[in-house]
């Protein structure tokens, strides 16, 4: 059972759900106001993000079902069940991906680059991240092990009553530092006119996010599972592709400026003198 929020009446906000929600909520906002930035289609766009949407659910609720396989088949009725079990950041991560990949490259639509869809949406994905697992912090899931230094907190609902690290907050801060180091790099590039082809922004949050949960992970309480989970064998497989993927972007996006400076400096040596100018 989920903690409670708010109760008004007949109305009962739930924390883990109502902050995911109001996550979310944000993070499609603030995208939609990000395809100016980078040039994408909106009205095609739009229609890419909302599928994306849906299958970031489905793959969340997925990853969910594949972690917790043995719980579901001993009672199938769970399934169905909304407020038993949560959503996998991993999954989510999974379901988006593949189904703006296979839209954008359906719609072929030069003005709706695949590339640029996932820097558009990357940052307001770690803010949703960051205000998110606040979620699961007030629901008590997600708790890390033991442990008796001044981060140390006392979950209401651990049957343990131990201090445990609150890995939830962990996760937050860390998607807010990634957030920061994201909007910098987009300073620097994108903000200041140098829109490449690709991705440039996106397979960067990708491997800061790969390095954030094996980081955090390892103060994580997993009870009776050893070595990798599912999402950490996923995100392992997927490393090499998106170091490969930066790689790739860095050397598009070095020889495109490149010729840039040097169709700049051709022109300013191929520009004919100014006349001398007589009193």
């Amino acid at each position: 059972m989920f903690p409670i929020l708010l109760e008004l009446g007949p109305l009962r906000l739930e924390a883990y759900s109502t902050l995911w929600f109001l996550a979310l909520a944000l993070a499609m906002v603030w995208t939609i106001r990000r395809f100016s930035l980078y040039g994408v289609d909106d009205g095609a766009a739009r229609r890419v993000i909302g599928w994306s949407f849906l299958a970031m659910l489905a793959g969340a609720r997925s990853f969910e079902y594949i972690w917790n396989f043995r719980a579901y088949v001993e009672q199938p009725s769970l399934l169905l069940d909304l407020s038993h079990g949560g959503l996998s950041e991993v999954g989510a991560v999974t379901g988006a991906f593949f189904a703006a990949l296979f839209l954008t490259r359906r719609a072929q639509n030069k003005n709706l680059s695949f590339g640029r869809l996932c820097d558009v949406v990357v940052l307001p994905a770690f803010l949703a991240i960051a205000l998110g697992r606040w979620g699961c912090f007030l629901n008590g899931c997600c708790v890390g092990i033991p442990t008796s230094s001044p981060l140390g907190l006392h979950f209401p609902f651990d049957p343990a009553g131990v201090f445990r690290h609150p890995t939830q907050l962990y996760y937050s801060g860390g998607a807010l530092l990634i957030l920061a180091v994201l909007w910098t790099v987009e300073r620097f590039t994108v903000r200041r006119g140098r829109l490449a082809d690709g991705a440039l922004i996106a397979p960067l949050g990708l491997i800061l996010y790969t390095a954030l949960r094996f980081g955090v992970g390892r103060l994580r309480f997993n009870p009776e599972r050893y070595g990798l989970g599912f999402s950490s064998t996923v995100l392992l497989i997927a490393l090499p592709f998106e170091l490969f993927w930066f790689y790739r972007s860095m050397r598009t996006f070095s020889r495109k400026f490149k010729k840039i400076e040097a169709s700049i400096e051709e022109s300013k040596e191929n520009k004919p003198p100014e006349p001398l100018r007589t009193l």
